[in-house]
């Protein structure tokens, strides 16, 4: 009688356990699709080829912030599907677990002839993972309907399901969809799922990145309230290395603008990010905020933060909705009026601070006062004097910097390197040689002198012709000669010749010195120069 108890549909039955098998047999089918979702946009994780990139930047503004909005809902979309697959995954693990355990005490209780046979058999566990099994049902075809919905489609079933659950209440499900309001299936999964995890504090980690795709929808400072990030707080003191908390976000404020780079370049814009860490709250913009995930040593240092301070830890159905809210946010389709006012709030922001602007408030400026118009110079010229005194906060700028690969900076930094190592090589080469040259003044003037230098007789020293007779020498400085100077006996002297030769010496040597005007290089009277100078007073006739 009690082997009839169990009916054939309930999950407890063999073929439900079949169904699991079959389902579990379909997740490496999964798997696959969601590595031909995340390979789908292979450049920049937005674009198919470096063609469509091209394509997509060269379109109006507003085509190019619509095409974007939705690539990234799409790409967005495929994530948060692939983990509700694996959250789903793992709690139907745990279900088959529970089933296993469920069997092995029936079969228990069918020798256990003590019990009464028409005694009902209750467990509140079991009750509770069949409510816990139905509201995660629910949620699924909840998503399921929000999705299809978006896309306009509707079955006739889901219209009668939302009419004819619990009772045909419409309304309470409308609120739970959209208020997400806690109905009691809600409560009995928020109270028998485990606490949350880091895996499930980074499904809800929004980096800078995010913040620069959706900082501007309308309902993106509502969304982002509960959500966490990854917070810079600047290089550790003794290792240099940069240091990162782990934040809930509390708000999003308004402050000094500054700058930072989007899908579609860089803008301006003036949030920033409260964040809280236990019960410290400071503000943050959001290029302070990583897009790396947190690391172990961040999640325990926040845990015991929130331990220490006596702040209630949060719960892992608490973080499920916000996967929804971010979800939702990302799924959204603005308005061709919400586009608009998006166009507009980024370039408010943009002409205070745009460099491009000034250049042409500059030269506008100049074609005024060019015209004789002075009233529109002055008014010109008072704006550019406001849009001087703007400065974009935390040393950012508008300047567009292209992203090239680390190959490629690499690459550009060992250049960089090199380029310096040979102008201080070259520097140092220059340097020597003037040394070298200093040095060799010093020996010549020495020689000059007469002075006994002891030195490298290998050296090589460039030694000056004298080729004119200097007639201040006194006998003096030919006594500090040495007596190699002084000729021997029998040598002839050249005194008469040299009293011959010397006025066309001196004719030559004033030609040579003759300024012209024109900067000339000087040169030394050769041998030739003389030779050709000399007058030997032979006449030659030629018949």
């Amino acid at each position: 009688m009690r082997l009839s108890s169990s009916a054939p549909g309930s999950p407890n039955s063999i073929g439900s356990a079949a169904m699991d098998e079959s389902d579990s047999e379909a997740e490496p089918h999964r798997a696959g699709q969601d590595d031909d979702e995340e390979d789908k946009y292979p450049i920049d994780g937005m674009f198919k080829s470096r063609a469509e990139k091209e394509m997509v930047m060269a379109m109006r503004e507003v085509e190019r912030e619509s095409l974007l909005a939705e690539r990234q809902a799409e790409i967005e979309r495929h994530r948060q599907n692939r983990m509700l697959r694996q959250l789903v995954s793992k709690q139907e693990n745990e279900e088959k677990k529970q089933k296993l355990k469920k069997r092995s005490a029936d079969t228990a209780d069918l020798d256990d002839e003590s019990r009464t046979i028409t005694r009902p058999r209750t467990d509140g566990k079991t009750s509770a993972i069949d409510e816990l099994r139905r509201a995660r049902a629910e949620k699924v075809d909840r998503i399921r309907r929000r999705e299809e919905e978006r896309k306009g489609i509707r079955s006739p079933r889901d219209d009668y399901q939302d009419d004819s659950d619990e009772g045909g209440d419409y309304e309470e499900n409308q609120r739970r969809r959209h208020r997400k309001s806690r109905s009691p299936e809600d409560e009995i999964v928020a109270r028998e799922l485990p606490p949350p995890d880091i895996r499930d504090f980074e499904r809800i980690r929004v980096g800078k990145s995010r913040f620069a795709e959706h900082c501007f929808h309308p309902s993106f400072e509502t969304t982002m309230i509960g959500c966490y990030v990854r917070i810079s707080i600047g290089p550790d003191p003794k290792t240099g290395q940069d240091e990162y908390r782990m934040a809930r976000i509390q708000s999003i404020t308004v402050g000094k603008p500054y700058a930072m780079t989007g899908p579609s370049g860089a803008f301006v814009t003036d949030q920033y990010v409260l964040a809280a860490h236990g019960k410290a709250e400071r503000p943050f913009p959001f290029i302070f905020l990583s897009d790396r995930p947190f690391t172990e040593r961040e999640y325990n240092r926040y845990e015991k933060v929130i331990q220490s301070e006596g702040l209630a830890w949060p719960k892992k159905k608490t973080l499920m909705d916000k996967i929804d809210d971010i979800n939702a946010l990302i799924a959204y389709h603005l308005s061709t009026t919400e586009i608009d006012e998006r166009i507009q709030r980024k370039a408010a922001l943009r002409k205070k601070f745009d460099p491009k602007l000034r250049e042409r408030l500059a030269q506008d400026i100049e074609v005024a006062r060019a015209q004789g118009n002075t009233r529109k110079a002055e008014d010109l010229q008072e704006q550019l004097d406001d849009l001087k005194t703007n400065v974009l906060a935390f040393k950012t700028s508008l300047s567009e910097t292209s992203s090239k690969p680390s190959a490629t900076s690499q690459q550009d930094r060992l250049a960089n390197i090199n380029r310096q190592r040979r102008l201080e090589n070259a520097e140092n080469v220059r340097r020597a040689q003037l040394k070298e040259k200093a040095e060799a003044r010093k020996l010549e003037a020495a020689l000059e002198r007469g002075e006994d230098i002891k030195n490298d007789l290998s050296r090589r020293l460039r030694t000056k012709a004298k080729f004119i007779h200097d007639a201040n020498d006194t006998g003096s400085k030919k006594a500090k000669d040495s007596n190699a100077s002084t000729p021997a006996n029998g040598t002839p002297k050249m005194g008469a010749q040299e009293k011959n030769f010397l006025p066309n010496l001196v004719k030559l040597q004033a030609a040579n010195q003759e300024k012209k005007g024109i900067p000339t290089i000087h040169k030394p009277l050769m041998d030739d120069d003389i030779i050709g100078s000399l007058d030997l007073d032979i006449d030659i006739d030629i018949d």
